[in-house]
Order: structure tokens, then C-alpha cells, then sequence
């Protein structure tokens, strides 16, 4: 009996690491260049990724904008889970925002969240964002909890962000 339990706790502490693991492995914080899609506005990028994984704490879906340090920092907190002491990236909001898309909780992950575009519009003063989901059929993947999500830094012209959710994808 005692056996049992010791390898029933050590299976489910390895299937935890493991978990954990491919979360922190599916998190990419590099910041890619994108360039602007508007020929009204041109920038010499439309917005930057700041972060992008599987691994958030949101189990549901919502997008978000920051406009300022202690807003983003809590939100960042709460994205990194109960027990993770990280800090939120530095950001000058006198020139940009964040925004954040969370796709919730997803059986796999094979899901993740992508950016069509950016568009600033001039006329109407607001940026277009428009993401979908997709699901990577091309790798077989453990069944696990995900958590898709994207952090973007844009240009901070003081427009209104739209979001616009696409249809989903599968790769």
C-alpha cells in the first residue's frame, strides 16, 4: 500500500514537472518586428510581440488593453499564476500600450493565438486588431491544459483599440 501511494504521488508530481515544462517550453518572449499595415499611418512597426505561450492562468477567453504600468503589472501577475514571482515587462506608456489576447482554456497544446493584423486607422482613430485561433494537427500532442495567449506592444496614438476574432484556423 504505502508503494502504491509513493508511486501514485511521484507519477503525478512527474506529470506536474512535465506540464510545466511544456508550458514554459510553448512561451516565447521575444519581441517580434511587424510592419505597419495602413498606408495612412506609417509606422516603422505596427506593433511588437512581447510575449506569446500556452502557459497563462486565464481559463477564460477576453482581450485587454493597458494604458498604464500598475494596470498591465496586475494583470501580469494574475497571467503568471498563483507562486510565480516574475515582473511585468518594462514598458513607456508615455508612447505605447499592451494588449493582451487570452483564448482561455484549451484541451491541448496544439492551440495557440495569432495576429492577421494591425491596422491603424487615421480617420477613425482606432487600431484594428484582428487575431484568430489555431490548432497544430501536423504534431501529435499530450493532452494537457493550455492556455493560449499573446502580450503585443503598439504604438500609443491615443485611438481606441477594436478587436476583431477571425475564423479559426487548424495547421
Amino acid at each position: 500500500m504505502l508503494v502504491t501511494s509513493v508511486l501514485s504521488k511521484g507519477l503525478r508530481l512527474f506529470v506536474s514537472l512535465f506540464s510545466l515544462g511544456l508550458a514554459l517550453a510553448c512561451t516565447s518572449s521575444s519581441e517580434e518586428l511587424r510592419p505597419a499595415t495602413n498606408s495612412a499611418l506609417q509606422l516603422e512597426e505596427a506593433y511588437r510581440v512581447l510575449e506569446k505561450g500556452s502557459g497563462s492562468s486565464f481559463d477564460s477567453e477576453g482581450t485587454f488593453v493597458f494604458e498604464n504600468d500598475s494596470d498591465f503589472s496586475a494583470h501580469y501577475l494574475v497571467h503568471q499564476g498563483v507562486g510565480i514571482a516574475g515582473v511585468a515587462p518594462s514598458i513607456d506608456f508615455d508612447s505605447e500600450k499592451v494588449i493582451a489576447i487570452h483564448l482561455g482554456a484549451k484541451p491541448s497544446y496544439a492551440y495557440s493565438v495569432n495576429i492577421e493584423t494591425v491596422e491603424y486607422n487615421e480617420f477613425d482613430e482606432v487600431i484594428n486588431v484582428s487575431y484568430y485561433q489555431v490548432e497544430d494537427r501536423t504534431e501529435v500532442w499530450p493532452a494537457a491544459i493550455a492556455h493560449p495567449y499573446v502580450f503585443l506592444r503598439v504604438h500609443d496614438q491615443d485611438y481606441r483599440v477594436q478587436f476583431n476574432r477571425l475564423e479559426d484556423k487548424q495547421g
